[in-house]
């Protein structure tokens, strides 16, 4: 599978070998309009270890063109996921870097090992949240081995990141069977090789615009734009993360 500029754990979900009537799809990502505008948060400014980095909040990543970074999109096959067997993907790093989750948006397979690491120089706390439930809360200090949990994976669906100690901090996970997964990077796309014929529905999914989904046809549609605009949004799993930051 060839993702385009997206973090090195879309590559853990490789696709079967090649297959008569396999097709290449192209997921193009942007949004239409002004997108919201990203500032520095304001309790980014007195916190200990993070005040000396004033970066701006990092929820919404849009070129000039409209590009939407962060987007995690996968197939859902015709049928659904049924019984199939997929090999464990490797494990998912995900660093607290400059007070800000790194990925901040990723995607693997149930049960895949998670890799938390502290690289802020403070003190954090990983926080994970799928629906209700809180599958890990955590303190990390800084100079902690990282902390490694298979129990954030155990069911598909949309896991949130928080740390308590930085209430700014946001990060998101999805968990899919899906052979086809990856997150847009800087050039707002996605690409998917060798996917098998077939009626799919195309599931994108953004923290702040919402989700997606689309009916795709392969092989004879080899690409698929989507578009936000304003008013696009929030989803149920991030309701209000933009709310009072400033």
């Amino acid at each position: 599978m060839v993702v385009e500029g997206a973090s090195a754990v879309a590559t853990a979900l490789e696709p079967p070998p090649p297959m008569r009537d396999a097709g290449l799809v192209e997921v193009d990502v942007r949004f239409e309009g002004a997108p919201p505008v990203m500032r520095v948060p304001k309790t980014r400014l007195d916190a200990d270890g993070c005040k000396d980095e004033p970066l701006v909040h990092d929820a919404v990543k849009v070129d000039r063109d409209g590009r939407v970074a962060d987007a995690i999109v996968w197939l859902e096959p015709p049928g659904g996921f049924g019984e199939q067997t997929l090999p464990p993907p490797p494990p998912l790093e995900i660093h607290d870097a400059h007070c800000q989750y790194q990925p901040r948006a990723a995607v693997t397979r149930p049960g895949g090992e998670i890799l938390f690491f502290n690289e802020s120089g403070t003190l954090m706390n990983v926080h994970a949240y799928r629906g209700e439930d809180s599958p890990i809360n955590q303190a990390q200090p800084r100079g902690a081995d990282p902390l490694r949990s298979t129990h954030v994976t155990q069911e598909t669906g949309i896991v949130a990141l928080r740390d308590d100690v930085h209430p700014w901090m946001h990060g998101f996970l999805v968990v899919t069977e899906a052979t086809f997964a990856g997150v847009t990077g800087d050039k707002g796309k996605v690409t998917f090789v060798k996917v098998p014929r077939g009626r799919y529905r195309l599931h994108v999914w953004h923290a702040i615009f919402g989700e997606k989904v689309l009916e795709l046809v392969v092989p004879q549609e080899a690409g698929s734009s989507v578009r936000y605009s304003p008013g696009s949004g929030p989803p149920p799993e991030n309701p209000a993360e933009l709310d009072g930051l400033w």
